[in-house]
């Protein structure tokens, strides 16, 4: 039976089912896909090859590369925020998904050349494709940022800080990706700083304020993380609560200085969501069995959530 999860981890995991087997083998295997417990690659999806250049030393804004310490040097150089790329490119259906729907289309690269650091982290099974320098570096970034699935894109600031991570979707474009990152663009500091500028006088100092809270809140929380668990999950929730806030206000002050007609568009698609959501947990709460049925009517019910949030972000984001 379903259960009556949180809203925010339902839309979680139904992107996390989205995404490949999170442990591809460790070395490369003659056993076909579906032998090793994943699904086939389709004839068109396995011989779709990257149609765009990967550098394996040094980086370039709005190139690829594999060279994560030079993609991070080159960042703080051009003050611009990366893009780790974690992917299968071999074996992983939605990575070489990607691939097509996104990574290759002229008007992706057109839009990113001169916005991200781009970092290809591959963890193929054919072991031709990769070397142990790139492995050993692959699986500490890893590691490091706890991925358990591919394809995972993930957004770090140029001193290397995590931002954010891309949701994947079944029906990943250019646009869709684009919508994620430009929200994620929008937790940088200097953009947050730029954003807070803009605000009336009269909630600047305001804004100011929560901000620079969750700035030195995110610093003890770093400093008492080994020592002080249960503390640190408290300061965690702290930065969560103070983050969505000032978050908030910024959508708030966007919204605000929109034509007469588009917040009333924007009011109009926020009710609607928020409606669909209370429809869903109280349909959750009934406990519906799982059958094909009450799964096409979940699958619906995302969908229409998903609608709804896309034409948020079309309301508030732009370049």
């Amino acid at each position: 039976m379903f259960k009556a999860l949180p809203f925010c981890l339902l839309l979680f995991l139904a992107l996390l089912f989205q995404s490949c087997d999170s442990k591809p083998a460790a070395k490369a295997s003659s056993a076909s896909p579906a032998s090793s417990g994943l699904p086939a690659l389709s004839a068109d999806l396995a011989a779709l090859e990257i149609n765009y250049p990967i550098a394996h030393e040094g980086a370039q804004p709005g190139v690829w590369t594999s060279d994560y310490q030079a993609a991070l040097k080159l960042a703080e150089q051009e003050q611009l925020p990366l893009i780790l790329n974690f992917t299968g490119s071999d074996w992983c259906r939605y990575c070489k998904l990607l691939v097509r729907d996104v990574f290759s289309q002229q008007e992706w690269q057109d839009w990113v050349a001169d916005k991200f650091i781009l970092v290809h982290l591959d963890f193929p099974r054919n072991q031709e494709l990769t070397n142990e320098k790139l492995m050993a570096q692959n699986n500490e970034l890893r590691e490091q940022f706890q991925v358990e699935a591919f394809p995972t894109l993930l957004v770090l600031e140029h001193d290397g800080s995590l931002l954010g991570q891309v949701e994947m979707r079944e029906d990943n474009s250019v646009l869709t990706v684009q919508r994620n990152l430009r929200a994620i663009n929008r937790r940088r500091k200097t953009v947050v700083q730029q954003m807070i500028a803009a605000l009336p006088e009269a909630e600047r100092q305001e804004v100011q304020a929560m901000y620079d809270k969750v700035q030195q809140d995110s610093k003890k929380l770093s400093d008492m993380a080994k020592e002080h668990e249960e503390n640190m999950r408290k300061l965690q929730q702290g930065i969560i609560d103070m983050s969505e806030k000032t978050e908030k206000a910024i959508v708030d002050s966007i919204v605000a200085r929109l034509p007469a007609e588009k917040q009333a568009e924007y009011q109009k698609a926020k009710k609607e969501m928020q409606e669909l959501s209370e429809q869903l947990s109280q349909w959750l709460e009934k406990q519906p069995e799982q059958s094909e049925q009450n799964i096409m009517l979940y699958r619906n019910f995302q969908k229409q959530l998903q609608e709804q949030s896309d034409r948020i972000a079309d309301l508030i984001d732009s370049d």
